[in-house]
Formats: C-alpha cells, structure tokens, sequence
C-alpha cells in the first residue's frame, strides 16, 4: 500500500474515533473504490490484467470487486474468508456477468455471515477452480444461513466448472439455486451439518427454478447430493424444467439405508445420455444408456436416492457394475450370386449398444448401395447385415443381350444369372426377349433384346472404369412396345450420375441415338445405366426395349508443354516443346491448337514447327494474345505428334510470370457430332529482372559507371532506388560573409574502373517502378537531412542550407511522368522530412531519373 492510501485509511479511523459517529457515506465509497483499484492492478499469471480483472486477497478486496459492476473477472490470488469490517460485509446482487477463476483450486469462505453469491437478470455467473462453502470455523451462536450459497434470480447461466459448493449451516432449502445451471469438469454440489449447527440443515443440492435447464456435461467425477442422512433427490425442480445429461458413466446413491448411516449404491449406468422432467426430476423424458434401461431404473430407485455421481470412480464401492447382455451381428460382402467375396465378420456387444459395420475396400468390386441396416442396435436376436457389391469391368460386357440365351419369346431371368447387367428392382429380375415379340419384328442385332422393366420399376446398369478424362461414345436401339415409348440414359458417379439424354422411340421399329460422355476428374468409376420414365401402355412394366448397346473410348488426347527456362530475364528466349498424344481408341483430326500467357512474349514465327517441319503462315494467327494453329494432320490413335516454337521476352515485362498453356479442340475422325477439348499443364517461367543499372542521366537509353555509387539495399524489391548522386563541394575557406558553393557535377567511371575526366553529368537520383499493374499504387522520393553541417571539430556551420535546383526528370517511358513536389526548387532543413517527387497511379512506372541540371547547369544546381 502507498504511503498515501495509509494515511487515507488513517484519516477514516481517526475521523471514526473521534467523532464516535457513522462513518460518511462518501468516505466508504472512497475506500471501497481505493481497495477496488489496488485489486485491479495486481500481476497474476506474470502478465498485467486489464481493468475488467481484479486479484484479491482477502475479503475486503473481494467484497469491493464483487459489488464493482465495472468488475468483469475475479482471480483469487489467495483462498478469501469472510470479515467484518467497519466499512461493511455485505455482497450486493449483481447484474452484470462475472467470472471467478484461479489456476489452482482457491475456496471463498463465507463463514456463518449468512451471505450468498446473488446474480439478476440475464447476468451470467462462472466458477472455475472456485470452491465456495460456509465453514463457520469454531462454535455456532446462531445459524445465520436462510439462503442458499450461490442465487440466481434471472435467466442467466451459473457456470460451474470445477467447483466444490458445501453448505453445512442454515436452513435454507438447496445449495445453490437458479433457473439456468451448467455443471463441468470435476464439480460438486452438497450439503451436510456441522456438528456445532443448531438448525436443522435439510437442504436440496440444486434448486431448478420455472422452466429452468440443469446441463450435466462433463468428463471428471462430480458429484450433487442433498444433506447427508436424509434421503431425499439432490435436485429440486418444477414440471416444466429439464434436466439434461450427457455423461460417461452415472451412479444413483443414497447416504442412509433403513435407520443405519451406511451408503449404498443403488444403480449404475455407462454412457449416460438422458433428459429428465417432472416435480424434482423424477421422470425420465428420452435416454440412451449402457446398458440401454436407464429409464427403467432411474425410475425404479427415484425414491431411494439423494446422490447422483458422474463418471464416479469405478474402484471404489460408488460403482455397481450394470448388468450386461451380449448380442451378434453377421456382416457378409457378397456379389450379386450370394458368394462370399471375403471372410464374414461378427460384431459382438452388450444388448442396447449401438454397432457399427464398416464397408471394405475389395478390388474390382464397388459398393452401390449400403445395406439398410449397417448401423443400428445390438439386440438378444442375432441379426445380418449384407454388403452387395457390384462387379467392375473395364468395358461393357453382354453389351448385346446374348446371354444367358433363352428359348422362348421372353423369359424374367434374374441378375445373377445374367453377365454383366444388375438391376435396382428388389427382385432383382431382368426380362429378356426374341423376336417377333412386343411388336418388334426381331431384335435390332443378334438373337435376343431386352425390355427394361420386368416385374417392378428399377434401373438397368453396369459399372466400367475408365480412366478421368476420357472421352467415350455411347449409342444404343430403343422401341416402344406400344406407342412411343421413353426412357432415360445416366451416366456419371455412381453416387450420383447425371442424366445424359431423355430418349423417346415408337413402337414396331428400333431408333438408333449416339451421344458421347467425358468421364470427369476424381471418377475413377463410372455408372451406365437406363431407367423407364413413360410407356404409352399405360404401365411402366410393359414398354421400352433396348438393344445393341455400344459405350467405348474416343479419341483422347493428352497434351504437355515444356520450356527451356525456369527463370529468365526480360529480353531472353524461351523455347518451347509441346507433346500431343492420342491416347484414345479412334484417330483424331481437325485440330485447332491455341497456346494461351504468352501475352509477354514475341513469338518468332520461323521457329514454329510440327514433327520437324515448318507449319504453313496461312495456319499460324496471333488472336487476343494466343498463338492458334491449324495444321491439317490426322493424329492415329497410340501415335503422337510434337510442336516446336521460340519466343523471346518483351523487354518491358521486367518481373512476374509466363504462364503458357496448350489447348487442343479436335474431333473424331469421321464423327461430326461433337468435338474435344484437352488442356495441357501449365509451363511456367518466374521473370526476374535484376535491379537496374544506373542510367546516363542525359541520354536514359545507355547505361553508365557513376563514381562513388552509393551501397543500396540488395532486397529493395520492384520499386527500387537504383542510384543517388554524392555531394562532394571540396575544401572551402571559411567566411564571415553569406556564400554559396556549389556541389561537384557527377563524375563517370571508365570500364576499367578509372576515372573519366572527359565526362560529367548532373548530380542525380534514379527510381525504378517495376512492380505489376495490379499492384501499383505510386511511390514518394523524400529525403531528411539528419543534421546540421558541422566541422571536424563537430562545430556546427549554422544557417547552412542545402538547395537543390533545376530539377527535372529522363526516362525511356513516353508517359507517366512524376510530380514534383517542391517546382521552384527545394531547400532541406535539418532533420525534416521533405517530399521531392510524387508518382500517383499511373505515374512513375518503368525506370526515371530524378536530376539536378543538364548538361550545361549540371555544376550550378545543387548549392549549399
């Protein structure tokens, strides 16, 4: 404590003494308002706390924190005991949300005061790691206690996580009461009597007030139980409240049996999830539990509790193992015949328990549908769960309905016995056909078609891999049996294929439809498949006939490109090699291939080559930045074809990234419906354009050795000072007289590095602004002079001033030039900041320089 805090409680007492009077109101305030503030700044965990935080002590500081509303959390640095004081002990209601933590466990004491924890309103309440009791420490007098230790008269949560709630004294009706109450991590709320009470202490653990919420969702063992020795529920609560738990393990205890003090655990569950209602939670809304019967004997042992323990320790005698029942489920993987794809397994577990199957990766085979029942309960029953796996193949197969064959006009054969075909339809049936049959003269090739419906509505299909990317044409004969018949193609994911085509035929004749699919990325299987939508007869099972069903690969094309150079300069030269192979089952032609970020290159056209030989200029255009080529080739399938070209870097793009790409459009030979599209990789060159070199400043298209060039920065990036003049004035006399000398020109240095006596230049600064479009936001040149002049001796030349004269600018750029800052001139002061030159956006792109004269003013512009 200060020194003046001392004499300012001195000052209270004294003023007590000797007055023998109510100590001022104003003068309590001020004191509480002094303890709060000393709480508020103490250090806890190493760091200061913001306002909002207080460390406490003892009881005053304590008190003053909890009736502060400004006081947001309380960290105890010490377990608090309640005290009198002449300030006062009372602890207001609050209204405004408050924490008190600790990082071990601290307890708050309120002793026999009689004082609670009151919260109002939809304040919140939180303990951590906070035990609050009311332990009188010696002989009861009186019991002072007719409320409970924590109130919670609004809507608010009380929070508590890792709190011990005890009350051993009083009358009041629960521990701690409140309509909204969380309970977390290793939390207990009871009461028992102290031997020195003399009431009768009969107290609820938690008193749920209206339509209130008790949630119980933690990890650790905690503990509510009403007073020891009298059997009644630890949780007191009106009809319309609930009681939600979610808990590992639950136990159900009661403190006294018969007339004798012995506890004794009563149930036991695992795995607690349950919602509770009624008068004091006596009735069981909803739950899950291990062993599944919480209902059954919560409510079988309701009126003999007055403890519930979650997650209590399983050693000890709070424990009663449950009774178990063990159940099997059977898991087969089977195909479509029945057979046992791999070994079956069994899940065994208690009865009431939820099981889990897991799928299983088998090669060839791909799970379609999940059986229903994959997941779910284990029962008393043995149960079976089959996984029905769809065979696989790298090509239609039965694509002609030649088997099985039959002998008759039309037999339901199920699927089993069909190669390659399933069915969704449960019974699994397909309906095969000769001819003449369904008014259809015969089938359209072969011996034998099918009607795509049997006995109920399902979906004809196979599944085929082919790799992503490939392009397959699909065609296929359709008829009505009727009238007008419709059915729908899917193709696609076997998870979710797309609908290709809705395919309309008449009856008596077979309609050939073709169409071409391309299989997407990351579909490494892909699902062919028919479904009825109409039948002109009226019924879905009558209609539709397919036959002659053809879906294979086209032409593809895979396409590469390739560059000599990772990292170039503006200026260089790529070369370019790019691979285009037909990698498909037809030949391709018609090509059109577009070589696309080639923006910032010059394509030198008698580079361009095919296999060897120089493509014609009529097949060569420039269009909107791409090279686009026409080459009159049939590319045979298996066969491959390669593009040759060079192109060198536009000497204005100093820095970014050439991004080139190829794109090939090409159709099948002999097919007009539809054409391809490949997209090669993309082949990239990073343009790193060093810093330039210091330019004439004179004639900015040559660069030049300046004498004394400055050490600049290596990692100064795209907007970069390339060069800055030094001011050399030589040796002067001195002069009591105002006189102005004048900077030396800048000198040049011979290749060999020697001087150039024959050449000077203006004194000068170059600025180079080489970054991209989208990120160019101008620049400043500004300059400080950190100080004045001074002499060898550090004797300072005062009211010298550096004058900088002629400005002007040089550069290459035919716009965009800078803005001076200072037109007339500019003078430095010492240790100022003085803006020189401005580029705004679009000013100051490319390379300038910033000088001090010309050629005939380079020795008069720069003064001091």
């Amino acid at each position: 404590m200060h020194k003046e805090e001392n004499e300012t409680e001195k000052s209270i007492v004294e003023s007590v003494s000797e007055s023998h009077l109510t100590i001022p109101k104003e003068k309590i305030e001020m004191e509480e308002q002094r303890i709060w503030e000393q709480s508020i700044y103490g250090e806890q965990l190493g760091a200061r706390q913001p306002k909002s935080y207080s460390a406490v002590n003892n009881w005053s500081q304590f008190r003053s924190a909890w009736n502060n509303n400004n006081t947001g959390t309380i960290i105890l640095d010490r377990n608090i005991v309640f005290s009198s004081s002449i300030l006062g002990d009372s602890l207001n209601a609050r209204s405004s949300s408050i924490t008190i933590t600790n990082t071990g466990r601290r307890t708050i004491n309120l002793m026999n005061s009689g004082h609670s924890l009151v919260m109002n309103g939809a304040a919140n309440l939180t303990l951590n790691n906070i035990d609050v009791i009311d332990f009188p420490g010696g002989a009861l007098s009186r019991d002072a206690r007719t409320q409970p230790l924590i109130i919670h008269n609004g809507s608010g949560i009380m929070n508590l996580n890792n709190a011990d709630v005890n009350m051993i004294t009083g009358t009041a009706t629960s521990v701690v009461r409140g309509q909204n109450i969380t309970i977390l991590g290793d939390t207990r709320i009871h009461s028992s009597k102290s031997k020195d009470a003399t009431a009768n202490v009969n107290a609820y653990a938690i008193y749920l007030t209206g339509s209130g919420v008790l949630l119980v969702n933690t990890k650790s063992r905690s503990v509510i139980s009403s007073t020891n020795g009298i059997v009644r529920p630890p949780i007191m609560s009106t009809p319309s409240s609930k009681v939600e738990i979610s808990v590992d393990s639950l136990t159900m205890r009661t403190t006294v049996i018969s007339s004798i003090s012995a506890p004794k655990t009563l149930a036991s569950w695992r795995a607690v999830s349950a919602t509770l209602t009624g008068t004091n939670a006596s009735q069981v809304e909803k739950s899950t539990s291990s062993p599944n019967d919480f209902a059954v004997r919560y409510t079988e042992n309701y009126r003999h509790h007055d403890t519930l323990i979650f997650n209590p320790n399983k050693n000890r005698d709070e424990w009663l193992e449950p009774p178990s029942q063990k159940g099997n489920v059977m898991v087969n993987y089977l195909d479509k015949s029945g057979n046992h794809l791999i070994e079956p397994e069994t899940i065994t577990g208690e009865v009431g328990k939820e099981y889990k199957s897991e799928s299983k990766e088998i090669p060839g085979y791909y799970l379609l549908v999940p059986p229903f029942n994959a997941n779910g309960t284990i029962t008393s029953e043995t149960q079976t769960v089959n996984y029905n796996y769809v065979k696989i193949h790298d090509h239609l197969i039965n694509a002609d309905f030649e088997e099985p064959p039959i002998t008759s006009n039309f037999s339901f054969i199920h699927q089993s016995k069909v190669p390659g075909w399933y069915t969704t339809a449960s019974d699994k049936m397909i309906e095969f056909g000769l001819g003449p049959a369904h008014n259809i003269f015969g089938p359209a090739s072969g011996r034998q078609f099918v009607e795509l419906i049997a006995n109920e509505p399902g979906e004809l299909y196979q599944l085929v891999s082919f790799e992503p990317g490939t392009i397959l044409r699909w065609r296929l004969h359709h008829a009505g049996r009727v009238g007008i018949d419709e059915m729908r193609l899917n193709i696609g994911s076997p998870k979710q294929p797309e609908i290709i085509r809705d395919i309309k035929s008449d009856k008596g004749q077979w309609t050939l439809h073709t169409g071409t699919y391309k299989v997407p990325e990351n579909q490494p299987i892909t699902y062919f498949g028919f479904e009825a939508l109409r039948s002109s007869s009226g019924s879905l099972t009558m209609g539709n006939l397919l036959d002659n069903i053809y879906f294979a690969k086209q032409s593809n094309i895979d396409i590469t490109i390739n560059v000599n150079k990772e990292r170039a300069q503006a200026g260089d030269t790529l070369a370019y090699d790019i691979e285009m192979a037909n990698n498909g089952g037809v030949p391709s032609d018609r090509h059109k291939i577009y070589i696309t970020g080639i923006d910032n290159l010059n394509i030198d056209y008698k580079t361009i080559q095919l296999d060897g030989h120089n493509i014609k200029e009529k097949d060569i255009t420039i269009e909107d930045g791409k090279l686009i080529l026409n080459p009159d080739i049939t590319l045979e399938n298996t066969s491959s074809i390669n593009l040759r070209f060079e192109a060198a870097v536009k000497s204005h793009y100093l820095s970014g990234d050439i991004d080139a790409k190829a794109t090939i459009e090409y159709w099948d030979e002999g097919f007009d419906d539809i054409s391809y599209k490949a997209e090669s990789n993309i082949s990239n060159t990073k343009i790193e354009t060093l810093v330039p070199k210091p330019l004439d400043p004179l004639n900015p298209e040559i660069d030049v050795n300046p004498e004394n060039q400055p050490k600049l920065p290596e990692d100064q990036g795209l907007l970069s000072i390339d060069f800055i003049s030094s001011f050399t004035f030589g040796s002067q006399a001195i002069s009591a007289q105002t006189k102005r000398y004048y900077a030396q020109p800048q000198r040049l240095l011979n290749l060999d590095g020697t001087l150039n006596d024959a050449e000077e230049r203006p004194n000068y600064i170059q600025v180079s602004d080489r970054r991209p479009d989208n990120e160019r936001k101008g620049w400043t040149l500004a300059v400080t002079q950190n100080n004045q002049f001074t002499d060898r001796q550090d004797n300072q030349l005062r009211g010298a001033h550096l004058v900088l004269n002629n400005q002007q600018f040089a550069s290459v750029q035919e716009n965009g030039e800078p803005t001076l800052q200072n037109q007339d001139g500019v003078v430095l002061i010492p240790e100022q900041k003085i803006p020189l030159v401005t580029a705004s956006n679009g000013q100051g792109a490319g390379t300038w320089v910033y000088r001090f004269g010309d050629g005939e003013s380079a020795g008069e512009s720069v003064a001091l």
